[in-house]
């Protein structure tokens, strides 16, 4: 099957290595697809100048639209006074044609004065009605046309704002085929499971070098169960390899948690027939309420490589756990801790709890 088609799930074939056809195919699709990343960065960069320019555009004309709403607001109550004094306007009209012209001059210019006066207020203010209501219907038209300025500037911003979107899901998207046709490509596929697992190897002898100079104090590393949750292929590797899977710490309790529980049956699952090299590290937490016991979890094992057991004289401990293994133990290490004055440094064991044990060393 060729490797092109399955560029959509590059851990299918992990140790498949690329024909040279195939690898220029890639390489050149590669380069294909990286000139359209570098086109796509080029325009997400215009795409975001132009929507800063059009949203400032866009504050302007929201606050333009506000002042020109108040405009019309405040024109809308002077018009409605203006009318309202024209009924006074059309009284004062009504009411001076029932006056009458004295017969004496004095009298007469004065009133034909106060007539012409009368004729200009009217004529002002039909001329100040007219020119308000044209000023209302301008001011209206404005804020009409500055609605439709802002709901298209509005629009143009969202069609802006959904361009930048398409193209930053279009550069993920050409980022991860790019990101799985260079693992096609690359180093990982010329290297076999068989060398993955003795750099793993590697890692973890250094791993367990660091914590026996720790003189074993703290939690255990785990370093197996690390790299199984890297990727499927580093996973598969080291669940194909049982002596990656050699170290295992074990909490010194009567009972272990539930996730205790599940991570160290998991270390047995995968040692085949090697039997590990297990620790019992100290446990300060106390009973954890799981019902799950320490010494069903070890009997589970087909036996042990080396069993590391901390003992101490205070309490029977170890000799109640080994007493309660019927698996066979290869190399059974005592620690303990010196004090002056004392004899020994672990709990007397009975022969029963030793009885399985091929080989005893006492560390101090």
């Amino acid at each position: 099957m060729s490797l092109i088609n399955t560029i959509h799930d590059p851990n299918k074939y992990k140790n498949r290595i690329p024909t040279l056809s195939e690898r220029q195919f890639l390489i050149s699709m590669i380069h294909q697809e990286e000139e359209e990343v570098s086109s796509i960065d080029s325009q997400l960069v215009d795409a975001q100048r132009l929507a800063v320019s059009q949203l400032i555009v866009l504050q302007e004309s929201e606050a333009t639209l506000e002042a020109a709403k108040r405009v019309n607001c405040l024109m809308r109550v002077a018009f409605g006074r203006l009318r309202d004094t024209s009924l006074d306007i059309d009284s004062l009209g009504e009411m001076s044609a029932t006056w009458k012209r004295p017969s004496t001059p004095p009298p007469q210019v004065a009133f034909d004065n106060l007539m012409t006066e009368k004729e200009r207020l009217i004529e002002s203010h039909s001329q100040s009605v007219q020119l308000s209501q044209i000023n209302l219907q301008r001011a209206v038209q404005q804020v009409y046309q500055l609605e439709e300025e802002v709901e298209s500037r509005r629009s143009i911003l969202a069609f802006i704002d959904d361009s930048i979107r398409s193209l930053v899901d279009r550069r993920k998207q050409l980022s991860c085929q790019i990101d799985k046709k260079k693992d096609l490509i690359g180093p990982r596929r010329r290297i076999p499971a068989e060398v993955w697992a003795l750099i793993f190897n590697e890692y973890i002898e250094e791993e367990e070098a660091v914590y026996e100079n720790n003189q074993r104090e703290g939690r255990a590393g785990y370093p197996t169960l690390r790299l199984s949750h890297v990727c499927r292929f580093w996973r598969e590797t080291v669940q194909a390899h049982p002596i990656l899977w050699r170290y295992i710490a074990l909490p010194r309790a009567t009972e272990v948690s539930r996730n205790q529980w599940e991570r160290i049956n998991h270390y047995r699952l995968h040692l085949g027939v090697s039997l590990p090299i297990a620790y019992i590290i100290p446990d300060s937490r106390g009973g954890t309420g799981s019902g799950l016991r320490l010494s069903d979890l070890l009997s589970r094992f087909p036996g042990f490589q080396v069993l590391e057991l901390r003992v101490s004289r205070r309490n029977s401990e170890a000799e109640d756990l080994l007493a309660s293994l019927n698996t066979s133990i290869g190399e059974l290490r005592l620690i303990g801790t010196f004090k002056s004055g004392n004899a020994g440094t672990s709990c007397p064991l009975k022969v029963m709890a030793l009885k399985h044990v091929k080989n005893l060393q006492f560390q101090h």
